[in-house]
């Protein structure tokens, strides 16, 4: 049974989720637009149901979500801080809010320390160490 997790870049204008196997190969992917003038709920909405609908077309076990936004994140907190492309969702719990309506753990992060971190991993950086 293949265990996956599901990765989402959210940036200002564009959204991607993508569901990848513990050995790094991409399953299944998905991507839209990110609707800020339609206000927080509804880029959460989209956000949420990305994560699902990859969710949903996979067998096997899923392991979380992963979620990279530009900008500061408070780790402990969950919250993006000093984003200038998604000030909607600064100081909120964002991190929390996708959890709970998942039922699965979530990682929020700046989106260039995970793709720094997915290269690391799976990419040309691999056993890289600065």
């Amino acid at each position: 049974m293949i265990e996956y997790a599901i990765g989402l870049d959210l940036g200002g204008t564009n959204l991607r989720a993508a569901a990848i196997s513990f050995e790094g190969k991409i399953v299944d992917q998905i991507s839209g637009r990110t609707n800020l003038s339609e206000g927080r709920d509804a880029v959460i909405d989209d956000m949420v149901e990305s994560i699902r609908t990859l969710r949903d077309r996979q067998q096997g076990r899923f392991a979380g979500a992963g979620i990279g936004v530009p900008g500061f994140i408070e780790l402990d907190k969950g919250f993006i801080v000093g984003s200038n492309n998604l000030p909607a969702l600064e100081n909120f719990p964002l991190r929390d809010e996708i959890e709970n309506r998942l039922g699965a753990p979530v990682v929020l992060e700046n989106d260039a320390n995970a793709a720094a971190l997915g290269e690391y991993y799976f990419g040309v950086a691999r056993e890289v160490k600065d």
